[in-house]
């Protein structure tokens, strides 16, 4: 026996010394599925990443065969994270819970610049509310501009938020409805005429949409994740805009006090919001072009969630189940 393990050491430290060392720039405020030990970003645990991609990565690096190894940075600001391993020569791969959309494997140009994966999870999304404030509450048909609606910035929350309540007409060119007010950090603001982008450069800035009648809520920008969760508690906003999983988690830590309401995925036809089981995928992104370590991933991810079969839920119950599967992978 112990020669047999003296054996497997000398193969493992013999392919671990071919591994390639791959950058990765992971969400630092997406709990549970990519987080930082500590979120701020000053902190020597900033990089120190945590969740259900980051396992999915630590199991390919356990691989000897992968020869693959991984070193972590931090990012706080979500918006075009995706493109950073085109937009930054230091990196190789981006992760985060980042929903995969066409507009996303493009610049500003409209060029392909980056490759998507196979996908690392399914998930929908929805609204966190306090429990109190939700009777009427179903879906975002039923929202009102008595409703302020948290977001931040260029997450698939938002975007699809602003989609699935008519606020903004359509996912993929982002136009916002006629009449939307978007007041900008510097206090100006900008009255949509029915071809202003949310993607448009000019309301990056954007700290809040005023709609032009009650049938639609106000939105609020947020920096980051976490901001959201005092500005409910304290009544500031009425809900929070994001992923279903993030908003799940939240909520089973508050005591009876938020609740995840209005659960949807724009894969679903609006009329069967509340019973449809179509969801949105996330992936990782790398540069395009980069078909070795695309295919290299597309692999590993295939084999430890058993293609696509192994999720989030059976993480949760178990989170050693992709190092369990990595041992069999050769």
């Amino acid at each position: 026996m112990l020669k047999i393990a003296i054996h497997c050491l000398i193969v493992f430290s013999s392919l671990s010394a071919f591994a390639k060392e791959y950058q990765v720039a992971f969400y630092s405020d997406f709990e549970p599925i990519s987080y930082s030990r500590n979120r701020d970003a000053s902190s020597p645990e900033f990089n120190e990443p945590q969740g259900y991609e980051i396992d999915l990565l630590k199991a390919i690096e356990s691989i000897p065969e992968s020869r693959m190894t991984f070193r972590y940075h931090g990012v706080k600001a979500w918006d075009n994270i995706w493109l950073s391993p085109h937009t930054d020569p230091t990196i190789d791969i981006a992760v985060g819970g980042i929903t995969y959309e066409k507009r996303r494997v493009l610049d500003k140009d409209g060029k392909h610049v980056v490759a998507a994966t196979h996908k690392t999870l399914n998930f929908k999304q929805s609204l966190l509310m306090r429990t109190k404030d939700t009777l009427g509450i179903t879906t975002h048909a039923d929202l009102t501009c008595a409703f302020v609606v948290g977001a931040v910035r260029g997450t698939t929350g938002e975007t699809r938020f602003l989609t699935q309540s008519g606020i903004m007409q359509d996912l993929d060119q982002g136009l916002l409805k006629k009449g939307i007010s978007v007041i900008l950090d510097d206090k100006k603001f900008i009255t949509s005429d029915g071809t202003l982008s949310i993607y448009d450069p000019k309301i990056k800035n954007r700290l809040m949409l005023i709609p032009p009648d009650c049938t639609s809520p106000v939105t609020k920008y947020f920096v980051a994740e976490d901001t959201m969760i005092p500005a409910l508690k304290e009544g500031h906003i009425d809900a929070i805009a994001r992923g279903y999983i993030g908003n799940k988690l939240v909520a089973d830590k508050a005591n009876g006090e938020f609740v995840v309401n209005a659960i949807f995925s724009l894969e679903c036809p609006k009329n069967e919001v509340t019973t449809c089981d179509k969801k949105e995928e996330a992936v990782f992104f790398v540069k395009h072009g980069n078909q070795n370590l695309l295919k290299k991933l597309n692999r590993y991810i295939d084999e430890l969630t058993d293609h696509g079969k192994i999720d989030y839920e059976t993480w949760r119950l178990n989170k050693k189940i992709f190092m369990e599967r990595a041992r069999f992978v050769r």
